[in-house]
């Protein structure tokens, strides 16, 4: 399973946090912290892409099987804040999209 996401330049930090829950059909919720570095230590973006804008492809979990029948729902969070700040950004300046993936194994 994955978190893609696409960014510019105008995110301001070199690391995204996010939350991301799973929740199975019979409503047990998984829920994980995440922390991905998006920026080298001089500031340029990581990801593909030949412009200011980068696609970056997040692993989130691995072998993760769907062994129930019904409705899995993920909802992903975004939990980043400045330094020394409690309360976190309401919006991420530079995320144009958030995608979901999911690969099989075989």
């Amino acid at each position: 399973l994955f978190v893609n996401i696409r960014d510019n330049n105008d995110f301001p930090y070199s690391n995204l946090f996010l939350i991301v829950s799973l929740e199975q059909p019979n409503k047990k919720v998984k829920v994980d912290t995440l922390e991905y570095q998006m920026a080298n230590l001089d500031g340029t973006l990581l990801g593909d892409g030949f412009s200011d804008v980068k696609e970056s492809k997040l692993f989130y979990k691995q072998n993760q099987s769907f062994n129930l029948k019904g409705d899995y729902k993920i909802k992903i969070q975004q939990a980043v804040r400045q330094t020394g700040k409690i309360v976190g950004d309401k919006e991420l300046k530079g995320i144009t999209e958030v995608g979901f993936r999911i690969e099989s194994t075989e």
